[in-house]
Formats: structure tokens, C-alpha cells, sequence
């Protein structure tokens, strides 16, 4: 068996490493100890580590245990494993998945990401930098807006400002905790919003896509997803193959898309790793980490057929949803219809029951109960 490992862990490990084992690897993880991604029954081994922007110990954790490919699980190691490419190659005789840093970074930082948007006429919405908060420029602003910094995962950081006299003050605040920042125009009525799973090769083709329909999310200001369905949508399939190209980005990309209320699309962030959505492409017909590893190690890439209309929900995540939406018992569809054909659940379900009992445990432990009511930790 060739041996795959995942750097990071979360959700996505636990997708990644179930379709690895599927289509024949053997997945390890490399995540701190705590991590529940470790419980999954697809890994062939594991190593409890935290994150180090000092590569040496993965390297030789990869030589050691004869890792032919590593994925990056989270943006930190998609970065870390970019810059150190041809060293991890070089000494651990193992291909890092991850684009060149030039491309990774103008895909990662959404400041920059808007501007490469502007300059080739590619939908997104209007933003400002922060260092542009001033003279004329104040003029292009429509409030409400969004305070967002140039890196973040989650929604974190992100800030709907109303008040024009509030803007500094939240933008000093922003960029004080998460470092640089700039404001966007808020995009009214943006629902629903997509992400779209693409992996464009060497040679410009894709060889495989995905479109998730986001059905619900947590936060309810803007979020992650808690339910979502596959879809097919090859508009933004090729907006998508398309911005990639003018990037010149080889490789796995997830893109965020809002669709306003005329219609229009807007591209709004990438993500230049597999998201915790992962598991939505999966069930839907299309392996990512086969389709990854196979043409980073020059395999023959998996068969596949896009099959959409697959439910996945985040349960742990729901539940978040579901204690702060007054929309809790008039949903549709019902947030008490658990079980189905074609619903799946993005923490790995019977196959990884272990892995999905610690991942709602860890959801359960952010719950406090005050004053009689149910909400969320705020620390």
C-alpha cells in the first residue's frame, strides 16, 4: 500500500483519510494528540504533533514511515508544506499536494484574491483595502459592509458594520487580533452561497468538481456549513476553472460563492485545501484525495461519475445552529430528519463512529446553560 499522510486534522482528516483508504492507500495523520481525527478507523498510523513552523520533524517523520504524498488538512500547513516543497522532496523522497507559494498565496490572502478579481473582470464584491479608508475612496463604500481580514478560516474576524462612524473603530479592532484587513460591500439577500471543489491539473484540465449548495450555517450572520447538498452547476464550474487559470493555480481549490438577489454571482474566497465539506464531493461520486494523490505520484486517476443530490450535515455544528436560529422548528428541510437515502453526515457517520462521538462531544463542551437558556461559550 502507498502510504498518504495528512497534515492537520478536523473533519476534513477524517474525509480524507475514509476516501484514501477507499480507493486503496493507507492514510496516517500528523495533528496534535487531542485531535478526534485520530480516533478514525481508516488511519493506518498516526503521530500526535503540534503545529511547527519548523518542518525538520515532519520530514523526518515522513522519511521514517516511507510517505510517498502528504495533503494539507488546514491553511497553515498548505502554506507550510508550499514553501517547503522541494525540501520535504528532497529529503523524505515525498510529493507535498500543494500549489507553488506564489499561486497558494494569491489564492489564500482575499484581499489580494479581489484585486486579481478587479483587474480581469471577474465577478466578486466591491472592496477596499484598509489603507484606503480615506479621501474618495471613502465614497465607494455602501453601508452596510463587511470588516474581514486578508486571512482568516471559519468566518473568524469578520464584522457587519452599519454605522459609518464605527467603521475605524471596528477596523482597528479587527486588525489588532487578526492582522491585516480590509471592507467589503455586504452583499444583501446573499443566500444561497456555494462551495465549488475543483482540481485543475498541469495542463489547465479539470479532472474532478463538486458544487455544494450551503442549506444552513453557523454562524447565522455568515458561516460555516451545517447542511448543505450537492448540486450541478457548471457555470460556476467553469468561473471557477477559469479564475484558477488567470491565477495559474495547479491543483485542489474550494471556492465560496455568494449568488445575490438579482441572480449574479460573486466569488468571495478560495480555500487552497480540502475543506471539512470534503466528505459532500465524496458521496456525491468524487474522490478528491484519489484524484490528488494520483496525479501528484503520476498514477492512473480513479473512474469517476459526478452523481448530485446527496445531503451532508455537520451535526455538531447544527446543533450550534439550532440553539440560535429562531428558524429552529420551521426549517426546511427539518432539522429533526436524521435519517435518509441520501443523507450523510460530515463527521464520518457509522463507518468512523468513534471519530463522530468525539467530534460531538467537542461541540457539546462550546454549550453553556445560563439563566435558563441554551447558547454557545463565548470563551
Amino acid at each position: 500500500m502507498r502510504r498518504v499522510l495528512l497534515a492537520g486534522g478536523g473533519l476534513q482528516a477524517i474525509s480524507a483519510a475514509r476516501s484514501l483508504a477507499d480507493a486503496g492507500y493507507e492514510p496516517g495523520l500528523w495533528a496534535p494528540a487531542s485531535d478526534y481525527a485520530h480516533r478514525s478507523s481508516a488511519l493506518g498510523f498516526s503521530r500526535g504533533a503540534s503545529f511547527s513552523s519548523d518542518v525538520s520533524g515532519l520530514v523526518v517523520y515522513i522519511r521514517d514511515n516511507g510517505v510517498e504524498a502528504v495533503l494539507p488538512m488546514s491553511d497553515r500547513y498548505a502554506s507550510l508544506l508550499s514553501v517547503n516543497k522541494k525540501r520535504i522532496l528532497e529529503e523524505g523522497a515525498c510529493v507535498a499536494c500543494v500549489p507553488d507559494p506564489e499561486c497558494l498565496e494569491t489564492a489564500a490572502d482575499k484581499r489580494r484574491l479581489m484585486a486579481l478579481c478587479e483587474a480581469h473582470g471577474l465577478p466578486h464584491p466591491r472592496t477596499l483595502g484598509d489603507d484606503r479608508l480615506s479621501g474618495s475612496d471613502m465614497a465607494l463604500l455602501r453601508f452596510p459592509v463587511l470588516v474581514k481580514p486578508d486571512h482568516s478560516v471559519g468566518a473568524r474576524g469578520i464584522e457587519k458594520v452599519s454605522d459609518p462612524s464605527l467603521l475605524a473603530r471596528t477596523v482597528a479592532r479587527v486588525r489588532e487580533i487578526y492582522g491585516p484587513c480590509h471592507v467589503q460591500e455586504y452583499i444583501s439577500g446573499g443566500r444561497p452561497y456555494f462551495n465549488v471543489m475543483v482540481y485543475r491539473d498541469a495542463s489547465g484540465a479539470c479532472l474532478g468538481s463538486a458544487v455544494l449548495e450551503i442549506i444552513r450555517y453557523y454562524p447565522l450572520q455568515g458561516g460555516s456549513s451545517s447542511m448543505c447538498r450537492s448540486v450541478e452547476n457548471a457555470r460556476l464550474v467553469e468561473l471557477c476553472m477559469k479564475t484558477l487559470g488567470i491565477i495559474g493555480y495547479e491543483g485542489f481549490a474550494d471556492f465560496d460563492i455568494l449568488q445575490t438577489e438579482g441572480g449574479d454571482w460573486r466569488i468571495i474566497e478560495i480555500n487552497p485545501r480540502v475543506p471539512a465539506s470534503l466528505r459532500g464531493a465524496y458521496v456525491s461520486g468524487v474522490n478528491f484525495p484519489a484524484v490528488i494523490v494520483a496525479d501528484a505520484l503520476g498514477l492512473p486517476q480513479p473512474e469517476h461519475e459526478y452523481c448530485p443530490g446527496k445531503t451532508l450535515r455537520y451535526l455538531g455544528l447544527d446543533l450550534m445552529w439550532f440553539i440560535s436560529s429562531p428558524r429552529r422548528f420551521g426549517s426546511d428541510p427539518s432539522w429533526f430528519r436524521f435519517w435518509g437515502r441520501d443523507i450523510y453526515y460530515q463527521e464520518g457517520g457509522c463507518a468512523d463512529w468513534r471519530a463522530m462521538l468525539a467530534s460531538l462531544a467537542s461541540n457539546f463542551n462550546k454549550i453553556e446553560f445560563k439563566g435558563g437558556r441554551i447558547r454557545k461559550k463565548t470563551h
